[in-house]
């Protein structure tokens, strides 16, 4: 295992994005600080007969002190910054779902499910989408972007599709 180990750690050591390789039972694996397309072509898939997995640096420098303020629990945030994390059930917003249905159909009503749905993928993802029916019925896409962004994609997909 040292001798992969060691060869794991001469091809990877020239990137920027490699942090450390270690050996485990059955195992290497890659700690990554940043994930790059160029790994796939770069970091092997086995050495010397053993797996070679990646990780982010991240999941073997944290620590459980990082997720306490004080003595209580702390919350990541989308972006980074830590938030006090609720402890409470009763704290927990849970979303109006007939609003939101009441909603849909006023929607569905105005450009009809199959077109109501195609929009909802539209803003869900612009990059790939497949229709730009959003322009046909630009009032039923800035409705459906608000309730996008007030709900989430599981919450409407469920309503949409259930």
């Amino acid at each position: 295992m040292q001798e992969g180990l060691r060869e794991l750690e001469t091809l990877l050591d020239p990137y920027d994005w490699f942090y450390e390789a270690a050996a485990e039972a059955h195992r290497y694996v890659i700690y990554v600080n940043y994930m790059d397309k160029s790994q796939d072509s770069i970091i092997p898939d086995k050495m010397h007969g053993k797996q070679v997995v990646v990780h982010f640096t991240r999941s073997k420098t944290v620590t459980a002190q990082d997720y306490l303020v004080g003595n209580k629990p702390v919350a990541i945030s989308w972006d980074g910054i830590p938030t006090l994390a609720r402890l409470n059930d009763d704290d927990i917003d849970v979303p109006n779902l007939n609003e939101l249905c009441r909603e849909l159909d006023r929607l569905e009503k105005q450009c009809g499910s199959n077109i109501l749905q195609d929009i909802f993928y539209e803003i869900h993802d612009k990059k790939n989408a497949v229709t730009n029916l959003g322009a046909r019925y630009p009032e039923v896409q800035s409705a459906m972007k608000r309730l996008y962004d007030e709900y989430g994609f599981d919450t409407i997909y469920n309503e949409l599709d259930g």
